[in-house]
Protein backbone atom coordinates (compact mmCIF):
# COMPACT_ATOMS: atom_id res chain seq x y z
CA UNK A 1 0.00 0.00 0.00
CA UNK A 2 1.17 3.51 -0.69
CA UNK A 3 1.58 5.91 2.31
CA UNK A 4 1.01 9.29 -0.41
CA UNK A 5 -2.02 9.31 -3.34
CA UNK A 6 -0.52 10.84 -6.71
CA UNK A 7 -2.43 14.10 -5.81
CA UNK A 8 -0.68 14.48 -2.05
CA UNK A 9 2.39 13.85 -4.35
CA UNK A 10 1.89 16.91 -6.70
CA UNK A 11 0.68 18.97 -4.42
CA UNK A 12 3.88 18.46 -2.00
CA UNK A 13 5.84 19.22 -4.93
CA UNK A 14 4.47 22.08 -6.09
CA UNK A 15 4.81 23.88 -2.44
CA UNK A 16 8.51 22.80 -3.21
CA UNK A 17 9.02 24.55 -6.46
CA UNK A 18 7.36 27.81 -5.50
CA UNK A 19 9.28 27.38 -1.90
CA UNK A 20 12.65 26.06 -1.88
CA UNK A 21 15.44 27.83 -3.30
CA UNK A 22 16.81 26.79 -6.99
CA UNK A 23 19.68 28.98 -7.02
CA UNK A 24 22.58 30.16 -5.55
CA UNK A 25 24.28 33.90 -6.15
CA UNK A 26 27.89 35.28 -5.57
CA UNK A 27 28.40 38.62 -7.41
CA UNK A 28 30.07 42.03 -6.90
CA UNK A 29 28.46 45.35 -7.71
CA UNK A 30 29.55 48.84 -7.30
CA UNK A 31 31.98 51.55 -8.21
CA UNK A 32 34.32 52.73 -5.59
CA UNK A 33 32.97 51.14 -2.78
CA UNK A 34 32.51 47.23 -3.46
CA UNK A 35 29.87 45.25 -2.71
CA UNK A 36 29.59 42.04 -2.26
CA UNK A 37 26.17 40.25 -2.79
CA UNK A 38 25.30 36.57 -1.91
CA UNK A 39 21.56 35.57 -2.83
CA UNK A 40 19.58 32.03 -2.53
CA UNK A 41 16.68 32.47 -4.65
CA UNK A 42 12.92 30.85 -5.00
CA UNK A 43 10.38 31.89 -7.07
CA UNK A 44 8.46 33.02 -3.80
CA UNK A 45 11.41 34.86 -2.32
CA UNK A 46 14.81 36.15 -2.09
CA UNK A 47 17.06 36.04 0.38
CA UNK A 48 20.50 38.42 0.02
CA UNK A 49 23.26 38.84 1.92
CA UNK A 50 25.45 42.02 1.25
CA UNK A 51 28.37 43.38 2.49
CA UNK A 52 27.34 47.00 2.65
CA UNK A 53 23.56 46.26 3.04
CA UNK A 54 23.40 43.27 5.55
CA UNK A 55 20.67 40.84 4.91
CA UNK A 56 17.29 40.55 3.80
CA UNK A 57 14.08 38.79 2.07
CA UNK A 58 12.70 40.29 -0.41
CA UNK A 59 9.86 38.98 -3.21
CA UNK A 60 11.81 38.37 -6.92
CA UNK A 61 11.35 41.39 -9.02
CA UNK A 62 9.20 40.86 -11.81
CA UNK A 63 10.77 42.57 -14.64
CA UNK A 64 10.76 41.46 -18.20
CA UNK A 65 13.72 38.84 -18.08
CA UNK A 66 12.26 37.30 -15.22
CA UNK A 67 9.18 36.69 -16.93
CA UNK A 68 11.45 35.38 -20.18
CA UNK A 69 13.62 32.94 -17.77
CA UNK A 70 10.98 31.68 -15.78
CA UNK A 71 8.91 29.61 -18.92
CA UNK A 72 12.28 28.83 -20.30
CA UNK A 73 14.21 27.26 -17.02
CA UNK A 74 11.12 26.37 -15.05
CA UNK A 75 9.17 24.70 -17.69
CA UNK A 76 10.42 21.32 -17.82
CA UNK A 77 10.40 21.59 -13.49
CA UNK A 78 6.90 21.99 -13.99
CA UNK A 79 6.32 19.05 -16.39
CA UNK A 80 8.47 17.19 -14.09
CA UNK A 81 6.11 17.40 -11.20
CA UNK A 82 2.93 16.46 -13.49
CA UNK A 83 5.13 13.31 -14.76
CA UNK A 84 5.87 12.40 -10.93
CA UNK A 85 2.29 12.78 -10.26
CA UNK A 86 1.68 10.76 -13.65
CA UNK A 87 4.33 8.28 -12.46
CA UNK A 88 2.80 7.69 -8.89
CA UNK A 89 -0.84 6.73 -10.48
CA UNK A 90 0.93 4.90 -12.86
CA UNK A 91 0.51 6.54 -15.96
CA UNK A 92 3.85 7.80 -16.71
CA UNK A 93 7.45 5.87 -17.18
CA UNK A 94 10.13 6.20 -15.02
CA UNK A 95 12.52 6.62 -17.87
CA UNK A 96 10.24 9.88 -18.86
CA UNK A 97 9.92 11.03 -16.04
CA UNK A 98 13.44 11.28 -15.06
CA UNK A 99 14.07 12.62 -18.45
CA UNK A 100 11.89 15.74 -17.23
CA UNK A 101 13.69 16.09 -13.96
CA UNK A 102 17.11 16.28 -15.35
CA UNK A 103 15.97 18.62 -18.01
CA UNK A 104 14.84 20.55 -15.54
CA UNK A 105 18.24 21.30 -13.79
CA UNK A 106 19.59 21.46 -17.59
CA UNK A 107 19.04 25.35 -18.31
CA UNK A 108 21.09 26.35 -15.08
CA UNK A 109 23.77 23.63 -15.91
CA UNK A 110 24.23 25.60 -18.89
CA UNK A 111 24.43 28.57 -17.60
CA UNK A 112 27.49 27.40 -15.60
CA UNK A 113 29.25 26.10 -19.15
CA UNK A 114 28.70 29.89 -20.26
CA UNK A 115 32.06 32.25 -19.19
CA UNK A 116 30.51 33.96 -16.54
CA UNK A 117 33.10 36.43 -15.84
CA UNK A 118 31.50 38.77 -18.49
CA UNK A 119 28.55 38.60 -16.30
CA UNK A 120 30.29 38.84 -13.10
CA UNK A 121 28.06 36.89 -11.74
CA UNK A 122 28.61 32.92 -10.35
CA UNK A 123 25.30 30.97 -10.40
CA UNK A 124 25.02 27.99 -8.70
CA UNK A 125 21.69 24.73 -9.37
CA UNK A 126 20.38 23.68 -6.49
CA UNK A 127 18.21 20.46 -7.86
CA UNK A 128 15.71 20.42 -4.49
CA UNK A 129 12.55 19.74 -6.79
CA UNK A 130 14.66 16.89 -8.51
CA UNK A 131 15.54 15.03 -4.90
CA UNK A 132 12.02 15.96 -3.57
CA UNK A 133 10.68 14.07 -6.91
CA UNK A 134 12.72 11.13 -6.90
CA UNK A 135 12.17 10.54 -3.16
CA UNK A 136 8.27 10.81 -3.67
CA UNK A 137 8.55 8.72 -6.68
CA UNK A 138 10.82 6.28 -4.39
CA UNK A 139 8.41 6.50 -1.46
CA UNK A 140 4.34 6.85 -3.37
CA UNK A 141 5.39 5.34 -6.96
CA UNK A 142 4.17 1.78 -8.31
CA UNK A 143 5.97 -0.77 -6.01
CA UNK A 144 7.40 -3.71 -7.79
CA UNK A 145 6.00 -7.05 -7.30
CA UNK A 146 7.67 -9.98 -5.38
CA UNK A 147 7.57 -13.25 -5.00
CA UNK A 148 9.18 -16.47 -3.30
CA UNK A 149 9.13 -17.52 -7.10
CA UNK A 150 11.63 -14.84 -8.27
CA UNK A 151 14.07 -16.05 -6.16
CA UNK A 152 16.13 -19.14 -7.46
CA UNK A 153 16.99 -20.35 -3.60
CA UNK A 154 13.79 -20.08 -2.61
CA UNK A 155 12.17 -22.36 -5.09
CA UNK A 156 12.35 -26.06 -3.91
CA UNK A 157 14.22 -29.12 -5.85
Amino acid sequence: MRSKTPKQVGIALVFVFFLAPFSFSYFERGGAERETVFEIISLAWVMSISSLEGTGVRFPSLNPMNLFYIPIFMGPTLVFIYQVNRYCDQRASRAGTLFWGFLGIAPELLLLSIPQFSWGIIRLPIPLVLIAGLILMRVAGPQELTSPWDDPEAVPG
